[in-house]
């Protein structure tokens, strides 16, 4: 089984802390700038004309179901360009839980049609016998314990969704959680990068999840591979259309999927692994 592509910041992870799984790299993709259009080509007219990267990449937010709303968009940092699937969730018209099955992982697109789940996205990381790491919480199970200094959680209280950083706000025993996966690094807290990401310049799939200024959920994934763990970071802190004040980074590389109800097939991204955890959710 492959595991996740990243590593945390200097300062947030102890030196007592265990090794990470060790990197492996998918390869890449060169995306073409979406301001490039083709000449038309004239179809029969019982052809269906494929959509364009520029129609598909716009940038526009698009209701899927009520509550959950999806873009696709190109984006920037620096020279480097990436992809991206984002989705944004309303905790008030949805209802969010985290899956963990141990013995019976499944691809992303798998899961989501095991759930009946208008969208999912992959978890935190896991071990090579499938045993989550960091700690989990799945309907009031609890699995795992919690780092210690570095990383952040995730959390479900009803529909209630936070997003923490573990290094200033370490977790405490809480029976108000329904739901809840902690994973490394943090990305983004208080609006601002966090500092100091070791990511050693390794490009990978990547997906996060992260909270907006108005308590919105947005989940993404970066679809070719392209950005460090600090392009992702540096993405999302400078977007002013997300408004995201806090971001967390997801098991990526091998492990990235999400998917969609509404959207089409070839326009998603679905886990070249089976991944043990997901996250949940379904229009209420």
């Amino acid at each position: 089984m492959l595991l996740v592509a990243c590593s945390g910041s200097t300062d947030l992870m102890p030196a007592d802390m265990p090794p990470l799984p060790k990197v492996t790299l998918l390869p890449t993709s060169t995306i073409q700038p979406v301001a490039s259009t083709p000449p038309p080509t004239v179809l029969p007219q019982s052809a269906t004309p494929t959509p364009r990267i520029a129609d598909i990449y716009d940038g526009q937010w698009r209701t899927t179901r009520p509550g959950i709303e999806v873009m696709h968009v190109i984006g920037a940092v620096g020279d480097r360009q990436d992809a991206l699937i984002l989705a944004r969730v309303n905790p008030t018209q949805v209802r969010v839980q985290i899956q963990y099955a141990q013995q019976s992982p499944r691809r992303v697109r798998e899961w989501y049609l095991a759930e009946d789940a208008d969208l999912v996205i992959n978890g935190g990381y896991y071990s090579p016998e499938n045993e989550a790491l960091g700690l989990l919480i799945a309907g009031k199970q609890t699995f795992g314990q919690s780092y210690q200094g570095f990383g952040g959680m995730f959390a479900v209280r009803g529909n209630r969704l936070s997003l923490q950083w573990l290094k200033t706000q370490p977790y405490k025993t809480d029976r108000a959680i329904d739901y809840g996966l902690q994973c490394f690094p943090m990305l983004v807290t208080r609006a601002k990068v966090v500092e100091g990401i070791a990511d050693n310049g390794e490009q990978n799939r990547r997906s996060f999840v992260a909270l907006d200024k108005q308590g919105r959920v947005i989940f993404g994934v970066t679809q070719a591979g392209q950005w460090t763990l600090t392009d992702l970071a540096r993405y999302l802190q400078h977007n002013a259309e997300l408004n995201i004040v806090e971001a967390l980074n997801l098991d990526g590389g091998a492990s990235t999927g999400l998917w969609v109800r509404g959207i089409d097939d070839s326009q998603l991204t679905d886990s070249f692994d089976e991944v043990p955890v997901v996250i949940t959710v379904k229009s209420a």
